[in-house]
């Protein structure tokens, strides 16, 4: 249990520890466990500094995440399309800007406007707060807004204006009021958030493996935070600027070395390319190779 708690205060890089002393007494265990994995479709391991042998969650690749779409997509439970959609696009925004959970459901629509994002508050204990996430970053944590994502966007809005729902610039981008409940003004509250993981996306990556065992047999365990692992080593792997991540992902570049480099099994066989063609070309993949009929509107 204290490895555990370690390991995510480890993770989260709104913590102070950069080690866990856990692991360093359970080397051998963790190295032992992780030489019987196979597949691919995850990251398993930094490129560079320390071990993460024995940690559940990693970073997904393009194709995984695309796939987590479309299953959520499928409503194989008979969801209401309009949630559905909106799981589809939590996956589609905490990846695209490489976001940490909390601050995916602090969103409104003005913050997505135009071609860049506005990070400035966090969903802390059921609360807005400013705290973490502007305080690290300042006022200039703007990360891109590709093509794929903006098209995600513009469905998402157009979705919640053919239901009824305000759209203006101050109301939230991912609300929590479609299934009734919610805060009073529109957000998802602390425990609609700290739910959301286990009853949607955890669901939806076990479809995923066990539909395509091969690619993504190993993604089982995966969490949201994977997501915003994927999205920066998939932006490192490009090749760009590591000090610009770290600005536009609030971290820093050591953060970046010791917790967010990690190999994507997915994409090794290819030379590098920009992060938006390989998102474009893994959603491509992903909706050719999709039989079901999606009911999305």
């Amino acid at each position: 249990m204290l490895s555990s708690a370690l390991s995510w205060a480890v993770e989260d890089d709104n913590w102070p520890l950069s080690t866990n002393g856990c692991l360093t007494m359970q080397r051998r265990r963790g190295m032992r466990r992780a030489s019987r994995r196979a597949g691919t479709g995850a990251a398993r391991q930094p490129a560079s500094g320390k071990r993460r042998d024995d940690l559940a969650s990693w970073a997904l690749s393009p194709l995984a995440v695309e796939r987590i779409r479309l299953v959520m997509l499928e409503r194989l439970d008979q969801r209401s399309p309009l949630l559905a959609l909106r799981d589809a696009t939590v996956v589609s925004v905490q990846y695209g800007l490489g976001m940490r959970n909390q601050e995916v459901w602090a969103l409104t629509l003005g913050d997505i406007a135009g071609r860049r994002a506005s990070v400035r508050e966090v969903l802390s204990y059921g609360a807005l707060d400013a705290g973490k996430t502007e305080g690290a970053t300042g006022p200039s944590r703007r990360p891109p807004i590709d093509a794929l994502l903006s098209d995600d966007l513009v469905a998402w809005k157009a979705a919640l204006q053919a239901h009824g729902y305000p759209t203006a610039d101050d109301d939230f981008l991912l609300r929590g009021d479609l299934g009734g409940h919610g805060a009073p003004d529109g957000h998802m509250t602390g425990n609609q958030a700290h739910k959301w993981p286990s009853k949607f996306f955890t669901p939806a990556v076990r479809k995923v493996a066990e539909r395509w065992p091969k690619e993504h047999g190993d993604i089982l365990g995966s969490t949201p935070y994977s997501l915003r692992r994927g999205m920066i080593s998939l932006r490192i792997r490009a090749g760009e600027d590591r000090q610009t991540i770290a600005k536009q992902c609030g971290t820093s570049v050591d953060m970046l070395e010791r917790n967010y480099s990690f190999v994507i099994e997915d994409l090794e066989d290819e030379g590098p390319k920009p992060a938006e063609e390989e998102r474009l070309h893994a959603r491509q993949l992903a909706l050719a190779g999709n039989t079901r009929q999606l009911r999305v509107a």
